[in-house]
């Protein structure tokens, strides 16, 4: 009895996963995909302890009570009900629990289909949102996430990787060009065409940030000789598709002096991290073209200029 007991409490959703399955839908494509690839692959290891696989297909079989394969979210609503994790009843109780699940209200409207049914969740896509979001503080997982995106094996990830990744994931039904090139350069840190395992883990450990939150306060150019792309531990901004971040200053360099004048002449702006590099001598919108330029800058001994903004809320 005891056993039989321990085995119905695994097989039940608990209350603890109920923020996981909130938050999941507020994640990036990318890190979505990687959850998504995680699942039928030992990620229930991120549950907690004694759940497994069988408890995990258990819990979705009882949610999904006709049967069908897949869950709209009334039937979540309703099995979470049963489960007793009091999400309520009636219209507003019903609204109250889409809002926290997908967000704001325009979020929650969006929970609907564009056909006015219910969006369903696959078994695939439930076990996804349940995975414990710590779960890529441990390396391990990490380098089986990043096994899963490696296709070839050969220890990097090529776009082309990335966007098979997407749409197998389901995250992306319709491979959209501009946005896997975007989430690329968002993640390629060092601008070569393809992503390493640091890359990676970063990426995947790197904190969301509500672009809605910040606003540019400021905008400036800044002329420097004798620098060049070691001055500037730079990042692909995560405002502005085209731009970089600066996410370190490199002490000891002409960024870092010209910083150290700043502070005695209040006419000049120094470069500081969370700044969006806009353009290097004219170069602007393309990341390996400035990267090119800022080499330049160095081996040729170029003057570098820089047009910078800084915002309220450091992308960084």
């Amino acid at each position: 009895d005891e056993a039989r007991g321990s085995a119905r409490r695994r097989s039940t959703l608990h209350a603890r996963q109920v923020p996981n399955m909130r938050n999941y839908w507020g994640l990036s494509n990318f890190k979505r995909a990687a959850f998504g690839m995680l699942a039928p692959h030992g990620g229930a290891s991120g549950l907690g302890p004694g759940l497994g696989a069988r408890d995990l297909l258990d819990i979705f079989q009882s949610l999904d009570a006709d049967h069908s394969g897949e869950l709209t979210l009334a039937k979540l609503r309703q099995g979470m009900e049963t489960a007793g994790l009091g999400l309520g009843s009636g219209p507003r109780g019903w609204r109250t629990w889409l809002e926290r699940t997908f967000g704001n209200e325009g979020q929650a409207e969006s929970a609907v289909a564009p056909s006015g049914s219910e969006r369903k969740v696959s078994y695939h896509t439930f076990v996804a949102s349940i995975l414990d979001r710590r779960a890529f503080e441990q390396e391990d997982v990490c380098w089986m996430a990043f096994s899963l995106f490696d296709k070839n094996g050969n220890g990097r990830i090529t776009i082309k990787e990335l966007e098979e990744v997407l749409r197998d994931s389901g995250v992306q039904e319709v491979a959209d060009q501009e946005a896997v090139e975007s989430l690329m350069e968002q993640i390629d840190l060092n601008c070569d065409g393809e992503i390493d395992f640091y890359e990676f883990v970063e990426a995947l450990r790197r904190p969301p940030v509500d672009p809605s939150k910040a606003q540019i306060v400021d905008g400036f150019y800044v002329t420097l000789e004798h620098a060049g792309v070691g001055d500037m531990e730079l990042v692909p901004s995560p405002f502005t598709r085209g731009r970089f971040c600066i996410k370190k200053v490199t002490k000891g360099s002409a960024v870092w002096l010209w910083n150290q004048r700043c502070e005695d002449d209040s006419l000049e702006k120094p470069l500081k991290p969370g700044d969006e590099i806009v353009s290097v001598n004219g170069e602007a919108g393309n990341l390996q073209r400035m990267l090119q330029e800022l080499r330049l800058c160095a081996s040729e001994d170029r003057p570098m200029r820089v047009h910078a903004v800084r915002w309220s809320e450091s992308p960084v």
